[in-house]
Parts: C-alpha cells; structure tokens; sequence
C-alpha cells in the first residue's frame, strides 16, 4: 500500500498518497506492530507529503517517528538512518534553522562517508547543502571548504558537469565575500567556461 502512496505523491496527489500512506500504517501496525520497519517507510512517506505540502513541524515529527523506529530495529539499516537524518535536515534548512540542518547533515555525511566511501557523488550534494548553509550563516570561510569539497568530488566523478559549474561559482562566490575578488573571478570564469561547453554541446 506505501507504494501507491509513493506513487500518488509523485504525480502531486498528495491527499490520496497521505491516504494511502494511513492505510499501510494501519495495516503494518496489525499485522506487525507499530514498530516494523514498514511503519517507518509509512511514516517518512508521510513526512514527504508534509514537507513538499509545506507542514514543516508534522513534516519534522513523522520523520523523527520514522527515525526512531530505524534506529530501534536489532538489525539496523545504516542507510536507512541516514535517509531519516537527511530528510529532517532538509526541513531545517528549509525553515532556516541552519545549525539543526547541519547537524542532521552531519549525522547523515558520518554514515554515508562509511558506507559509500569518501569519494562518492552524493557526498559531494551533503558538502553542497552544508556550504550553502554555511554560506547563509554568513560563515564564508566555511562555506568555502564545503564547497571545495564538493567540488572536488565533483570533478573527479563527473568532470566538466554543470554541478561541477556550480560547485565553482559557490566558490566563487564565498571568495567574493571573504574579499579575494581575484580569486573569486578565476572561479566564476572556470564555471562560465564548463556551462558554455556543456550548452554547446547539448545545443550546437
């Protein structure tokens, strides 16, 4: 039944999906209590809903229901804890609470780090996310080695990209600020560069 609700959310129907998502909870918690990990992809559907519908704080104690559940199992699923964590920092970066955003971040960055190796790409979009907020603290410096981080990996993985692009320009960027302009025009010049051949090459 998750599944149909995962499915209704992603076509936008989401009063359907948050019924769908009612529906499989009630009928994990019959058959193996509330406890089961299908109670806990019930729940983080549910925290999905009510983040993309705007419902921050339901959104904020679905996630943390389905997290609790996660972490409780005997045999846990790694992966699963971080997907919890990084759906909860995700709201906090949304409602601008950035030091709860990073920690989830963190939480979640310390897992995958494990599980995925250092170089891997979606290390490089939890480098991203914690730059920008770095950045909308108004911690350049900070926000600076997160980005070059995940421009790092970036680079490596994916080479001239336009998230490669981006990485550069929120260098550029966090340069800027911190007043090394030279510094800051050699990367935007360097993302300029990747996104006019990419573009070239998709419209020649």
């Amino acid at each position: 039944v998750n599944n149909n609700s995962i499915d209704l959310r992603k076509l936008g129907r989401y009063e359907e999906a948050i019924n769908e998502a009612h529906l499989a909870l009630e009928a994990s918690n019959e058959k193996l209590g509330e406890n089961d990990l299908e109670a806990a992809e019930a729940y983080n559907t549910l925290g999905i809903i009510n983040r993309q519908q705007g419902n921050f704080e339901m959104a904020l104690e679905y996630f943390g229901q389905s997290l609790n559940i996660r972490k409780a199992k005997k045999k846990k699923d790694p992966l699963l804890i971080s997907k919890s964590y990084n759906n909860m920092a995700i709201v906090y970066s949304v409602t601008s609470d950035y030091d709860q955003a990073l920690k989830y971040y963190n939480e979640t960055l310390k897992i995958r780090k494990q599980l995925l190796g250092p170089k891997h790409i979606l290390l490089a979009n939890i480098y991203n996310n914690m730059g920008s907020l770095y950045f909308e603290k108004g911690a350049y410096d900070s926000s600076l080695i997160y980005n070059e981080k995940a421009y790092l990996i970036r680079k490596d993985q994916l080479g001239q990209h336009p998230l490669t692009g981006n990485s550069l320009n929120n260098i550029g960027a966090s340069l800027e600020l911190i007043g090394n302009y030279d510094g800051a025009l050699t990367k935007y010049k360097e993302a300029l560069m990747i996104f006019d051949e990419f573009f070239k090459k998709k419209h020649p």
